[in-house]
């Protein structure tokens, strides 16, 4: 197979030659037309290092303590990296860390191990998906074969879309895209994987692949500007391939031998082919395939029959979905981790929304657990894997306002960790802190607040119980993205504390005793973000602060306007703590009776509810509710009437 205009550049130290060497010759299987200096070297040695940088669409430097101490690597590389090739660092020794010259050259750039041939022949799906990211042409042995221009055209049109398919993947990572976000340079990465490269707090970051450096809003990772049109590709590519595998009558089976055209009743999404019944059986039975996502047309077209013979009022969630095929992309993997977002999901909120109406809430929790039990029972991927797509889908659920459905699947996960995981701190961490923030929303869904309200106490009891838990783990964990989320507990059990102190409490956490631990808790919250510089986060434990002073009084309102400013800097008028902030202050002045000044703030609330929520949430409609009271009717009424 020929190479392209450029090629694959391999610097090492002698002492990694031979594995180099193994390297190579798993290249040029590939395709590639790859430099190495004993069999490409001529006349002056910097001469022709010089070109072989200049003429490299890549380069693997293989790092180690020696290479770092080489003068002849140290110049190879510091060309490169002047001209801008990309560099791949492959390590010999996990131990070594690049530093002095080498430091600044590799940055922060994912590494592959290649300490023996084990490792080398492990890294070697991820080297070579890394270099496909910047090698400039590379023409596949198929078609160099191919006899007539029928076959080439075909052969290049794969080509060029698995190159479009490679676009919407991630650098560091190298699967698709999720929360893309763009860098000065305009090169894009996932909001996670930047997250690992500029923890909360770093001011500038290097971009991976042209070493650019881009300054981090705030130190603040979240704050980049993401990638929508980027994003929309995504969906977009992953609704054609949904829409095409759904046309099952139009296949055949491509693993049958012979003439006979076997109707094809699945597909399968890994190996891209079309099965007929016998070949699927045989598909999930093969060790090595049994893994494979395979999507059977049956299934949907009876789905898609049931749907049509269902009135709208009383067909279920999936036949539902049939009647719009891009509604089952909500339940491929793939589109919920794009989507996904720890914070708040509104994109694949709002996905839901706009394909199910009214409906939607009911529609996504019978989807996801229905493919949440189908994972767990046919054993495709493993405990470990299953615990953490179940506490995402909790996350999910509470934010979309489905409490009882994201409890329940949150309990099943703590009891999945402890008992058959091992009970991992940091793991156990996050479920803690999961299950103490979905109580505390549910309790937050209350209209009024009664002392001694003993519903309400055994609520915020579980709340304050999975919070302190939560914390004593994160206390034992190190790293910033920890102290971050034990920042974030402190502010909700400090919530939570306030709340316990409006119903009174009870005889064993008295009004007083949780007065002195809310305080606590909320002054290291604040310091906590102050060291991370989290702007966003500290307006949330301002505001919280707040809580604790007397309703209504001049200091509750100076903590509530300096929260206000500062989410506004960092959000923006329209997000999550910004309808928060509304309320409070709503509610601050109607504690002094201000109720036409109330009513502002809460027509804010309102707006940025259905902005953010969408209109049919728990939380939006609780607002339409408020408006319903006769005080706030009545000024509705004045108001209008004055337009």
């Amino acid at each position: 197979m020929a190479g392209g205009s450029g090629h694959v550049m391999i610097s090492y130290q002698w002492d990694a030659q031979k594995r180099m060497i193994k390297l190579r010759d798993k290249l040029k299987q590939e395709g590639y037309d790859v430099w190495m200096d004993i069999e490409k070297m001529e006349g002056s040695i910097l001469e022709s290092m010089g070109k072989a940088v200049e003429n490299a669409d890549v380069i693997l430097a293989c790092i180690s303590q020696k290479y770092q101490d080489s003068k002849s690597c140290k110049t190879e590389a510091e060309y490169a990296y002047t001209k801008n090739v990309p560099i791949i660092p492959l390590k010999i020794d996990d131990d070594f860390k690049p530093s002095s010259w080498l430091g600044p050259v590799i940055g922060a750039s994912l590494y592959y191990r290649v300490d023996n041939d084990k490792m080398l022949n492990d890294s070697w799906p991820g080297i070579l998906r890394a270099i496909q990211r910047f090698c400039k042409k590379t023409v596949v042995e198929e078609t160099v074969k191919a006899a007539n221009a029928e076959q080439l055209s075909a052969a290049t049109g794969k080509s060029v879309k698995r190159r479009a398919r490679k676009a919407l993947d991630c650098s560091i990572c190298l699967e698709r895209f999720r929360n893309p976000k763009t860098l000065t340079c305009l090169h894009s990465f996932c909001k996670e994987c930047l997250l690992g490269l500029a923890p909360y707090g770093t001011a500038v970051i290097s971009c991976p692949l042209c070493r650019q450096e881009s300054n981090v809003p705030e130190g603040d990772v979240n704050k980049l500007k993401s990638n929508f049109h980027l994003q929309e590709l995504i969906e977009e590519e992953a609704l054609q391939e949904q829409l095409t595998a759904n046309e099952s009558n139009k296949f055949t089976c491509t693993c049958c031998e012979g003439d006979e055209q076997t109707k094809a009743v699945g597909k399968c999404e890994e190996c891209n082919h079309y099965l007929c019944s016998m070949s699927m059986e045989a598909h999930r039975k093969f060790p090595a395939l049994r893994k494979h996502n395979i999507l059977p047309f049956e299934e949907e077209k009876k789905a898609s029959e049931s749907s049509s013979s269902s009135s709208p009022s009383t067909s279920t969630s999936s036949s539902v979905a049939k009647e719009n095929p891009a509604e089952l992309l909500t339940t491929v993997w793939e589109i919920f981790d794009a989507l996904y977002n720890e914070d708040h999901s509104g994109t694949l909120i709002k996905y839901w929304m706009q394909r199910q109406g009214g409906n939607w809430q009911t529609a996504m929790v019978n989807q996801y657990v229905t493919c949440l039990n189908e994972l767990e029972d046919d054993g495709v991927i493993s405990e470990h894997a299953l615990a953490k797509r179940q506490q995402q889908v909790a996350r999910v659920f509470m934010q979309a306002g489905q409490y009882d459905a994201a409890v329940t699947l949150v309990k099943k996960t703590i009891e999945l960790e402890t008992k058959e995981l091992g009970a991992r701190p940091e793991n156990l961490a996050d479920l803690y802190g999961l299950a103490s923030t979905i109580n505390l929303e549910i309790s937050k869904q209350a209209d009024f607040i009664a002392e001694h309200d003993e519903k309400e106490l055994a609520l915020l009891r579980e709340v304050i119980r999975n919070a302190r838990k939560c914390i004593k783990l994160r206390k034992g964990l190190s790293g910033d993205a920890h102290k971050y989320k034990l920042g974030k507990t402190l502010v909700g059990l400090t919530f939570a504390l306030s709340a316990w102190i409006e119903h009174g409490g009870d005889n064993v956490v008295s009004v007083a005793e949780a007065e002195v631990e809310a305080k606590r808790h909320i002054e290291n919250a604040i310091e906590i973000f102050k060291e991370l510089d989290t702007k966003g986060n500290l307006a949330d434990a301002i505001m919280t602060k707040g809580i604790l002073y007397d309703r209504g009084s001049e200091e509750q309102e100076n903590l509530y306007m300096e929260a206000y400013k500062l989410c506004v800097e960092a959000y923006g008028e329209c997000s999550v703590l910004t309808s928060r902030l509304n309320t409070n202050i709503g509610i601050m002045y109607e504690d002094r009776g201000d109720y036409h000044e109330a009513y502002k703030w809460f027509v804010k609330w309102g707006a940025t509810c259905e902005k953010v929520f969408g209109y049919h949430h728990e939380k939006t409609e609780k607002t339409r509710r408020l408006f319903e009271e006769p005080k706030y009717a009545a000024i509705k009424k004045e108001q209008e009437k004055a337009k």
